[in-house]
């Protein structure tokens, strides 16, 4: 009996050392991704419409706070994060052992190769509510990040895939409906905000994705050179009859911090930096 323990004993003592030497060879400095805030990755098209709603529904643990959203949205059943993932992403987040193992994440499923996910800390309470494309997330405490892997970037190219217009030009010549112009405001202040009156009879167009070889032939098409194509943010609001809803900010000028309204035919567009225009592929 007493080898038996002495035994159960050692084989507990090697085991914990296995433990402590794995986590000994942490690397912290490893770079395994990186993270991206929630709504700026919706207004960049990189997450869409359904996949924020699918968000919400596991935040909010349901339906109630966005009900009238849910109607023939089918929710997407988003397993567990993948060990490797959540290692990685704890990596992300830790300086060293003791906050690495501390660490308790919340997972909300993995959209368009980013992970939704939240630290949870029980020592914050305050509940605070955010409106991003007209859906409601409530948090207690920390808010929902995105994390994705780091991937190696293709050599971006400069040359003419497509023509840029004006909004309220195009909206004049009737290519564009109310319902579209509606869309595109409704997306672009995260809701029905500053046209509450204008919304009546509105059929919501739901935003997709922004294919990423479309996003690099806009960048193409708008840059002059290399560098001002690295400098390039592409905003995106939904497509509507083959033209592209799109915002320009570039890092090499500082315009981001202007506030602009632009109205419409009585349509308010609320934002930062340059005005919204169209983008339209070549035939």
């Amino acid at each position: 009996m007493l080898k038996v323990v002495a035994l159960s004993l050692l084989l507990l003592a090697l085991s914990a050392c296995s433990a402590n030497s794995d986590n000994d060879t942490i690397d912290f400095n490893q770079d395994y991704g990186h993270f991206y805030d929630l709504r700026k990755e919706f207004h960049l098209g990189n997450i869409s419409y359904d996949d924020l709603l699918n968000i919400s529904y596991y935040n909010n643990d349901g339906t109630d706070l966005n009900w009238e959203l849910f109607d023939n949205f089918m929710i997407k059943d988003i397993g567990s994060i993948p060990s490797d993932i959540n290692h990685k992403i704890k990596v992300s987040l830790a300086n060293n052992i003791a906050e690495y193992n501390n660490l308790d994440l919340a997972y909300y499923g993995e959209y368009n190769d980013y992970y939704a996910i939240k630290v949870r800390d029980t020592t914050k309470t305050n509940i605070s509510y955010r409106h991003i494309g007209g859906i409601t997330l409530e948090y207690i405490g920390n808010e929902i990040k995105l994390w994705r892997e780091s991937k190696e970037e293709s050599s971006p190219s400069v040359e003419d895939y497509g023509s840029f217009y004006n909004l309220e030009e195009i909206y004049d010549t009737g290519k564009l409906s109310r319902n579209d112009l509606l869309n595109i405001a409704y997306y672009n202040n995260d809701g029905i905000f500053y046209n509450e009156d204008s919304y009546n009879d509105f059929n919501l167009i739901k935003k997709d994705l922004l294919n990423s070889e479309i996003e690099n032939m806009i960048k193409s098409s708008y840059a002059n050179t290399i560098e001002e194509y690295n400098s390039l943010t592409i905003y995106y609001y939904g497509m509507y009859n083959d033209y592209y809803a799109i915002r320009i900010d570039s890092s090499l000028e500082n315009e981001a911090g202007i506030v602009v309204t632009k109205v419409i035919d009585g349509i308010n567009l609320v934002y930062s930096g340059r005005l919204i225009e169209l983008f339209k592929l070549d035939n």
